[in-house]
C-alpha cells in the first residue's frame, strides 16, 4: 500500500532516496536551496513594502495632528476675540453701576474723583480684554509649534521606513547572495 503511494509524499521518499527532478522522484537539494533562496528574497521585499507602507501610515496621522493642532490654535484666537469682548461689555456694565451709585451720592460723574473712578474700571477692562487676546494669541501660537513638530515626525517617520526599507532589502539581497555563492559551491 505504502508503494502505491503518488503525490508529495511519494515526492519526499524519493528525496530521502536521492531522486530528483531527472530521476522523475520530486525536488533535489538544488530546487530546494533555491526555493528557500526565493522565500528569503520575497520575505524581505514583503518586510520591505510594510515599512513603507506603515511609515505612510505614521506619516498621515502626524499630518492629522498637525492638522488638529492648527485648528485649536485657531480656536484659541476665536475665544480669545469673544471672552475680550465679553471683559469689555463687563467693564461697561461695572461703569454703569459705578455712575449709578455716584449719581445716587450726588456726585458730579464728568470731573474729579468719579471721572477718574470710571476711567479706572474702563482701563482696568481694557487690560484685562488685552491680556485675555494675548493669552489666546500665545496659546495659537504654541498649537502652531505643537503642528510643526507633528509634521517633522511624519517626516522622520517617512525617512525612518524608508530607510529601514532599503536597509532591509539591502540586508536580504546580501544573504541570499551569500546563501547562492555557499550553495553553488555545494552542488558545483
Amino acid at each position: 500500500m505504502a508503494g502505491a503511494m503518488s503525490g508529495p509524499f511519494n515526492r519526499a521518499s524519493s528525496i530521502s532516496q536521492g531522486g530528483g527532478p531527472a530521476a522523475g522522484g520530486g525536488f533535489g537539494m538544488k530546487e530546494l536551496a533555491a526555493a528557500g533562496i526565493g522565500l528569503q528574497l520575497g520575505s524581505g521585499l514583503g518586510a520591505a513594502f510594510n515599512a513603507i507602507r506603515d511609515a505612510k501610515f505614521n506619516e498621515k496621522i502626524a499630518e492629522m495632528n498637525a492638522e488638529i493642532a492648527r485648528i485649536q490654535g485657531r480656536f484659541a484666537i476665536r475665544r480669545g476675540r469673544f471672552e475680550s469682548g465679553q471683559r469689555l461689555r463687563a467693564g461697561q456694565r461695572d461703569i454703569g453701576t459705578a455712575r449709578a451709585v455716584l449719581a445716587a451720592r450726588g456726585q458730579d460723574l464728568e470731573s474729579g474723583t468719579a471721572l477718574q473712578i470710571q476711567e479706572d474700571i474702563a482701563g482696568l477692562a481694557a487690560q484685562d480684554a488685552r491680556r485675555i487676546r494675548n493669552n489666546a494669541a500665545l496659546a495659537a501660537w504654541g498649537y502652531e509649534v505643537e503642528a510643526e513638530g507633528f509634521k517633522l515626525q511624519g517626516g522622520i517617520a517617512m525617512q525612518q521606513g524608508i530607510q529601514q526599507a532599503v536597509g532591509g532589502a539591502l540586508t536580504t539581497g546580501a544573504q541570499a547572495g551569500l546563501d547562492i555563492y555557499k550553495y553553488q559551491g555545494a552542488f558545483a
